[in-house]
């Protein structure tokens, strides 16, 4: 008899003859699947921690499958015309804005709020910074983006690594004179760039894909109360084969380069890693950060929790040269209001000028 297709809750598998449907040998195998399945389910949920993507609507088949894909090295581009990712961010708290998008109607405008570090800001002119947008959390940036997008898109929303960076940067940027330059790497929609601009000028970089550069230049004009230094706009594609003559004119001047939420694709992560070496490459001395949230996922081919792109983006950081990598601690205040979860990380590389 040949095998036809049985289910049973969680598990596909072979449906048994009939002279076997009926016997304890049936039932007892059908109880065996079910426990083992929902047992995996069980561990699956307790295991997986809310920063996972949220996906729609396949949320768990499509990581799980694309994470044992990349575990595997079998990390072929993946088909995300089928379904959309979402950010944490906008279920953790209710960031709504009553202000309009002007890029797109279908995205949104979220109002991302934060304290003012204790030490003073300064402007270019070298007078005090004093807030104009009060909150009840001191200071607010409003940012145009979308709610959700197909992977390739991701850098339209915000995410929190964005947000763990520029805590970083409330905090140390007292350390930042108008003398530095940041470059920041896939910029998205210029959060990060936004915030560094109150310490120093500022190249904020990322692929000219869809709607971001218009986004970018949007929120800045959104938020002249915070920007203190130039933005400037500049396309930095990671996959190209050299640095624009653009990038590579300005590169005298940059001593701080910050990334985030840039690690979500193999294929990107390496192109990344490849464009940091080439950067950190020419002189003068600077200084790399990079802050990325670790995504779990739970493979049935593991058995395990794993976080696979995190896994190889460390894996492609030892293969960098002449250059010190550590990961910093995240201990330093928190500014913004999101959630500060422990799978969130910042690394750091120098080049040893």
């Amino acid at each position: 008899m040949s095998p036809r297709h049985w289910t049973v809750p969680g598990l596909i598998g072979t449906r048994p003859p009939a002279e076997m449907r009926a016997g304890p040998l049936c039932l007892a195998a059908v109880a065996a699947a079910t426990i083992i399945s929902s047992a995996m389910c069980s561990i699956s949920e307790r295991l997986s921690p809310s920063s996972q993507f949220k996906q729609r609507p396949f949320r768990r088949s499509t990581l799980t499958a694309a994470a044992e894909g990349k575990s595997k090295g079998r990390n072929k581009d993946m088909d995300d015309t089928c379904y959309e990712v979402s950010s944490e961010l906008y279920e953790e708290h209710d960031y709504s804005s009553k202000s309009k998008p002007t890029v797109d109607p279908k995205n949104v405008v979220s109002t991302f709020s934060f304290a003012l570090p204790k030490y003073s800001i300064q402007d270019s002119d070298g007078d005090h910074i004093l807030p104009r947008r009060k909150t009840g959390h001191g200071e607010s940036i409003e940012i145009e983006h979308s709610y959700s997008t197909s992977l390739k898109l991701v850098g339209l929303q915000v995410w929190r690594g964005a947000l763990l960076l520029s805590d970083w940067l409330l905090h140390y940027g007292q350390t930042l004179s108008g003398n530095d330059y940041i470059l920041e790497l896939g910029s998205g929609v210029g959060l990060t760039s936004i915030i560094a601009s109150m310490f120093c000028p500022v190249i904020c970089t990322d692929i000219n894909r869809g709607e971001i550069f218009s986004l970018i230049k949007g929120n800045v004009a959104r938020n002249k109360h915070v920007v203190r230094y130039p933005i400037n706009v500049q396309e930095l594609d990671f996959k190209a084969d050299n640095l624009s003559e653009n990038i590579i004119s300005i590169l005298p001047k940059v001593t701080i380069v910050l990334a985030a939420d840039v690690i979500y694709d193999d294929h990107l992560t390496e192109a990344f890693v490849k464009t940091v070496q080439k950067l950190m490459d020419i002189p003068p001395k600077r200084t790399l950060y990079v802050a990325l949230e670790k995504r779990y996922v739970f493979t049935i081919r593991d058995c395990d929790t794993s976080a696979p792109c995190y896994d190889y983006f460390t894996e492609r950081l030892a293969t960098l040269t002449n250059l010190n990598v550590e990961q910093l601690d995240t201990d330093f205040p928190q500014y913004f209001l999101y959630e500060k979860v422990k799978e969130l990380v910042l690394w750091k590389i120098t080049s040893k000028f």
